[in-house]
């Protein structure tokens, strides 16, 4: 079997990678959809009868598939970060992986490189509160609430892009 280069990975992370990744629902006798339905099709007629050639039809039928979908689907266009969004990302994965410790303002400063000054403003700013108050107002979310699922893509419940 052969290796994936380290192209051919950054193509498909580029892709597969995307937290903005639309579903899509494929519509029999649609145009372009029929062509990845069929190669679909074909896919579970192979999984029943593999043959020598198994592992190469696989290959062209993932292909002929990868390459229907990015010709029509379109991704959505990523916007940058704000260095208060990218901070308070830094700010929420501290507390994360922190939960469970007595957390101080300066700690979790230190954990962007900012002052403490700083950090309250971009949560003020971001969240509408405090971290103090964030923490003391909804220690069961911890943190868990509009603004979690704005910077890392997920929802309250943990639904959602992982």
């Amino acid at each position: 079997m052969e290796k994936v280069t380290l192209k051919e990975r950054a193509f498909v992370d580029s892709v597969a990678g995307k937290e903005q990744m639309p579903f899509f629902h494929f519509e029999p006798g649609t145009g372009w959809n029929e062509g990845v339905l069929s190669a679909l099709q074909k896919l579970n007629e192979l999984e029943k009868k593999k043959t020598e050639f198994y592992v190469y039809e696989v290959l062209l039928l993932l292909s002929e598939i990868w390459l229907l979908i990015c010709k029509n689907i379109s991704m959505p266009i990523e916007r940058k970060k704000s260095i208060t969004e990218i901070r308070m990302q830094t700010f929420l994965k501290h507390i994360e992986q922190h939960y469970s410790e007595d957390l101080s303002l300066a700690d979790l400063a230190k954990s962007a490189n900012v002052s403490k000054s700083e950090c309250s403003r971009c949560f003020k700013q971001s969240m509408g509160t405090t971290p103090y108050r964030g923490a003391r107002d909804k220690p069961e979310d911890r943190y868990r609430g509009p603004a979690y699922s704005f910077f890392f893509g997920r929802s309250s419940s943990g639904e959602g892009c992982e």
